[in-house]
């Protein structure tokens, strides 16, 4: 079973600027593949929401 995964409006917000940092500092290329990245890892959080919680125990 698939989760819905639901942007907050700050979410959205923090999103679209890192977005336009990229481009303003890398370009277009570099925000297509941090877009796809980020897809990515949504459906993975979809698909098992608990996957990242062992995360906030790793060491760093």
């Amino acid at each position: 079973m698939d989760y819905e995964v639901i942007w907050t409006n700050k979410s959205q917000l923090t999103f679209n600027e890192i977005c336009e940092y990229i481009h303003n500092f890398f370009g277009i290329k570099e925000v297509e593949i941090f877009i796809k990245r980020t897809d990515i890892l949504v459906e993975i959080i979809q698909k098992s929401p608990t996957i990242l919680s062992n995360l906030k125990n790793a060491p760093m």
